[in-house]
């Protein structure tokens, strides 16, 4: 007979204990340990599998389900791939089940489709859903906290895709532990994986975020997933961002935005565009530079504000920008202007509420604040990238004749771009002009300041 062995796991990071303790050792959580009773000496049974050549296997294509929303299925990198499953975080109330919900609602006209959420009723789902998703035939709707249940009424209806909301609220029985420890979410994620692929069902887990930013549960549930995606956005903002953390069908890092409406989230298919749109022109201390997120190409406006440092302390504040990044850039210009910010608070946004990571918007950066340094604007039509070095010089950037087109696309007449980028790539069009330096002395020349 198999003997239940028990022990004490942190819900925070996972580090385990003999007996109960008020505060992990390894994460210095308090009162994070909860009992987890688990069976030792169970009947072990193992599948035989061998190995095949690489030569011999045979390729196969992935059949995939369209959202319908077309940067959804880009962001997927071409849509559903049956019996794959999908992981989504966000923040509370960003968007995640209503995303979700109108996306069923499409694929729900010509498959059957399951909505199971264990933290809203069915009149709750209801009403939402009515709203969003008028014409959805074969969309089904459950509200349950059970595992079996949810997988049995899954199999039951013969659903193309399910979604479960939320991973941290459901539970199976053959754990006996509550409902969001890391002994559940770890057997209730590994279950759904499964099912996915042994039924070919799509399935989309809905996470919930901690403070820190993160999936709450064991990093072993994003590796268990095939795609993990982030829903990022305030409440007071329209604006949210569906980033690609990880994907085995597609590629990373991968940004979409939309914009949420009463009627649910819609899709904004030029997103250079409508960052742009209320761009004040003729004024110091704005850049507009060229990022690629992904596969695409996107302007960002990027500004730039100096007031007078209080008591000597000067701020170094960024929005949407590596404040990390931003304080190195500052010592790099100090450096080449040999103008001192060490008595003036600087201020950095990046306009959107998009978060940006991208090295090649260094240059665009220190043109902001060149330009605010001297209280020039910089021409209207005028778009750059490149990435900066401690040495003040301007390095290569990825797909640098991608970043090019999108700036045509919008009507830029000059794009300045690190001289090893310009010499690598073979562009014989007249507009727009491309200006290559190859350090910040040469970026200064352009402007003549």
């Amino acid at each position: 007979m198999a003997k239940r062995e028990i022990y004490f796991e942190c819900e925070a990071c996972g580090a385990k204990s003999p007996k109960w303790l008020g505060r992990c050792p390894s994460c210095s959580a308090w009162d994070s340990f909860v009992e987890v009773k688990e069976e030792k000496d169970a009947p072990f049974v193992s599948v035989q599998e061998k190995s095949q050549k690489l030569s011999e296997i045979e390729e196969k294509s992935f059949k995939r389900i369209s959202t319908q929303i077309s940067e959804f299925d880009r962001i997927l990198g071409g849509g559903i791939v049956e019996g794959s499953t999908i992981l989504l975080g966000g923040d509370p109330g960003v968007g995640k089940s209503t995303l979700l919900l109108q996306t069923l609602g499409n694929i729900g006209k010509n498959r059957i489709v399951l909505y199971s959420s264990a933290e809203e009723s069915l009149a709750q789902i209801a009403e939402r859903g009515r709203r969003i998703s008028k014409e959805s035939n074969y969309l089904e709707i459950l509200s349950s906290t059970s595992l079996e249940n949810i997988i049995g009424t899954a199999e039951d209806i013969k659903a193309s895709v399910l979604v479960v909301d939320s991973i941290q609220t459901i539970f199976s029985e053959r754990v006996p532990a509550a409902p969001g420890s890391l002994a559940q979410i770890r057997e209730c994620s590994f279950s759904l994986a499964q099912f996915s692929k042994t039924k070919n069902i799509a399935v989309f887990v809905v996470g919930h975020i901690t403070k820190e930013g993160i999936i709450a549960g064991p990093k072993a549930l994003e590796h268990i997933v095939d795609v993990v995606l982030y829903l990022e956005g305030d409440n007071y903002k329209n604006f949210k961002v569906l980033r690609a953390q990880k994907n085995r069908f597609g590629t990373t890092n991968e940004i979409a935005l939309f914009d949420m409406t009463e009627e649910g989230l819609k899709e904004v298919k030029n997103p250079s565009e409508v960052l742009l749109r209320d761009r004040m022109v003729g004024e110091a201390g704005s850049s507009i530079g060229i990022s690629v997120e992904g596969t695409r190409a996107i302007l960002f406006e990027i500004q730039s504000l100096f007031s007078p440092s209080a008591f000597g302390l000067a701020k170094r504040m960024s929005v949407g920008f590596d404040r990390n990044r931003m304080q190195l850039l500052t010592a790099v210009i100090e450096r080449a202007t040999r103008f001192m910010m060490g008595d003036k608070d600087i201020f950095i946004n990046v306009v959107g509420g998009v978060a940006v990571d991208d090295p090649g918007l260094d240059l665009p950066l220190c043109f902001s604040i060149f330009s605010q340094i001297k209280n020039k604007a910089i021409p209207d039509d005028m778009a750059s990238f490149g990435e900066v070095g401690l040495l003040g010089e301007v390095r290569a950037t990825s797909y640098p004749l991608k970043r090019i087109k999108e700036a045509q696309a919008l009507g830029f007449r000059r794009v300045v771009l690190p001289k090893s980028d310009f010499e690598r790539i073979d562009y014989k069009e007249k507009t727009p002009e491309l200006i290559k330096v190859s350090s910040l002395k040469d970026a200064l020349k352009i402007f003549s300041y």
